[in-house]
């Protein structure tokens, strides 16, 4: 009897049946998304947090985001170079390139007093 099961979050896993061929059943495998859906998902979520992120002062965040590696400096020179009304749509836009910056981001935004909205962000990184 064959059985493989990897460890992800459940709201990001699905099923796959796979034929056991030793006896007459279906072997269910779980399979961890695709870098591009958890990208996509994670664009999502950054879409849904638009107007939240319209709260949040670029510079206070942005220089976090390049200590902690999800932002390069030369990046962060042009979202200031923008006009204050296009720094979110950029930044966010910015992210939606980039792996791994859920947790900088959630960090920046506690450090800077903007709570709430890290709160709001791990709700729908978790699915709720």
């Amino acid at each position: 009897f064959f059985s493989a099961h990897l460890i992800w979050p459940p709201h990001l896993s699905f099923s796959l049946q796979i034929p056991n061929f030793q006896t007459p059943t279906m072997t269910t495998v779980t399979c961890s998304p695709s870098l591009a859906d958890i990208r996509a998902l994670q664009a999502d979520n950054l879409d849904r947090l638009r107007d939240s992120l319209q709260q949040i002062n670029i510079r206070d965040v942005v220089p976090l985001l390049v200590a902690r590696n999800v932002l390069r400096s030369y990046e962060m020179g042009a979202l200031y170079a923008k006009g204050s009304d296009e720094q979110v749509d950029a930044l966010i836009d910015l992210l939606k390139t980039k792996n791994h910056w859920v947790g900088p981001l959630t960090d920046a935004l506690i450090r800077n007093g903007k709570a709430p909205i890290a709160k709001i962000l791990l709700e729908l990184q978790n699915g709720k």
